[in-house]
């Protein structure tokens, strides 16, 4: 049985979409009455980082879980990645802890994230036979 036919997975699917409708509802109501909510480092930027470590937690699970197919490990640990580098984008650490020690946290989280990532997408690039003929499974 595939991941997308697994119930589970479903649930999954259903129980994320609308924790992210709610999300979306619950912000928005809020900004009605408190606009400053979409400003930078309060509730909307936080939640965007809270859905994408999140998001990558869970596709490191599943990458983990269905290691058996090549395919869903290489796009899930990707998402892994991008997940983690659009949360350290959204999380600004050096307005958290002010001074040059929020800067070269920072900057160190970023590595942490960011040569893995090139590394990963070097290693893609030697799989791209591989990638280009399964095109349309990677696209769903």
């Amino acid at each position: 049985m595939s991941l997308i036919e697994s119930m589970a997975y479903r649930r999954l699917l259903i129980a994320s979409v609308c924790t992210l409708l709610l999300a979306g509802i619950a912000i928005f109501v809020t900004w009605l009455f408190y606009p400053p909510i979409v400003f930078d480092n309060h509730l909307v930027e936080n939640l965007q980082v809270v859905f994408l470590v999140i998001a990558a937690v869970l596709s490191a699970h599943y990458a983990k879980k269905f290691s058996q197919y090549p395919l869903d490990v290489y796009v899930r640990v990707f998402l892994v990645f991008f997940a983690l580098a659009f949360g350290l984008r959204e999380l600004d650490i050096d307005t958290i802890i002010a001074g040059e020690f929020g800067k070269q946290i920072e900057n160190v989280l970023r590595l942490i994230v960011g040569i893995p990532f090139l590394l990963f997408i070097g290693f893609l690039l030697t799989k791209i036979k591989f990638l280009w003929q399964t095109r349309m499974a990677v696209l769903r």
